[in-house]
């Protein structure tokens, strides 16, 4: 899909009309360790990494859910050779296994990671330990089992064309920017080549920012890795969307169908009501745990906590949206 501005409305420097409600901006651990969890990263693994030129490969851990490797001083793998871009490749896990992404827009290459040596440019990355599989799914393709699993997810962009403003977010991996290999184009001269990916998971969806830029925000923050909340609003340099959910029915939190007989509608919006007000209960308590100074001392105390919020939160947002149609019938 490619988006381009439209003149008619702005796609920057408006008011953030509707920030994203009860967002709270996860801490750069956690948030590694939660997305490592959520794509079934494999710990213990090593990432082997040979530059043209260099006599002896280099040997990397894959204990996070994604490196990206290039010249920039940002970078998880820094590497000084002439033909290396300040952001030249992105590792990602996603669902168990290694998928790596050209982040240069001279060559552009996309591959999944094994045994089998994959040559990026001046790299050629393998992992032993990881058999290589022929024949398996892009994930850059369109995975129709998530809306079965999950929440539909879908950007709303201002200053678009109307029939081109609607972005669902229904793959494991949406790369971003003005690449040819990217899914989801801006079609802006600020925008790179690879501006961001978006990592679509079981119980989330996580912005990346691969190449450090300053204009990807959300919420009018600066980010380098994050979980999407419905109402969030993100800025992609000169465009703007928000996260909302698609129009469809997940097998996940659809309530089971019931006759309108009697008042058994009534009696599961009333169940739903009340669960929902004991979850709100139970995130304040943990939020006030978390506002705690004494919590600080320990450290994994506060980082299990803060996981069980981000996870509260997607929860009670299925819990809404139950409610919500069973209000409607």
């Amino acid at each position: 899909m490619l988006l381009q501005q439209n003149d008619s409305g702005p796609a920057a420097g408006r008011d953030v009309a509707h920030p994203g409600r009860g967002h709270v901006q996860t801490d750069p651990v956690v948030a590694r360790r939660s997305l490592f969890a959520e794509c079934r990263g494999q710990s213990g693994l090593q990432l082997v990494l040979e530059v043209t030129g260099e006599a002896h490969a280099r040997k990397i851990s894959l204990d996070q859910p994604f490196l990206i490797l290039g010249a920039g001083s940002w970078c998880d793998v820094q590497i000084d050779h002439p033909d290396v871009q300040p952001c030249h490749v992105c590792v990602q896990w996603i669902d168990g296994r290694l998928f790596g992404c050209s982040l240069d827009s001279a060559k552009p290459v996309t591959h999944w990671i094994g045994r089998k040596p994959v040559k990026f440019g001046p790299f050629r990355l393998s992992v032993p330990d990881i058999d290589t599989v022929e024949g398996i799914a892009d994930p850059q393709s369109r995975n129709p089992g998530l809306a079965d699993e999950v929440p539909q997810v879908q950007l709303k962009f201002d200053g678009v064309e109307q029939q081109d403003n609607l972005w669902p977010v229904d793959r494991n991996l949406t790369l971003i920017g003005r690449g040819s290999h990217c899914k989801l184009r801006l079609d802006h001269p600020e925008i790179p080549c690879v501006l961001a990916s978006l990592i679509r998971t079981e119980s989330g969806c996580w912005l990346i920012n691969l190449c450090r830029h300053d204009s990807l925000r959300v919420n009018e923050q600066k980010l380098l890795l994050e979980s999407l909340d419905l109402g969030d609003v993100v800025q992609l340099g000169a465009f703007r969307a928000e996260v909302s959910a698609a129009p469809f029915e997940s097998k996940s939190t659809l309530a089971p169908p019931v006759e309108k007989t009697g008042n058994t509608i009534q009696e599961l919006a009333t169940e739903h009501r009340q669960r929902l007000g004991e979850l709100n209960q139970s995130l304040d308590t943990v939020q006030v745990y978390l506002d705690s100074e004494h919590l600080n001392a320990v450290p994994d105390l506060k980082i299990a906590l803060q996981k069980y919020i981000l996870h509260a939160q997607r929860h009670h947002r299925e819990m809404q949206a139950a409610l919500e149609r069973l209000s409607a019938r």
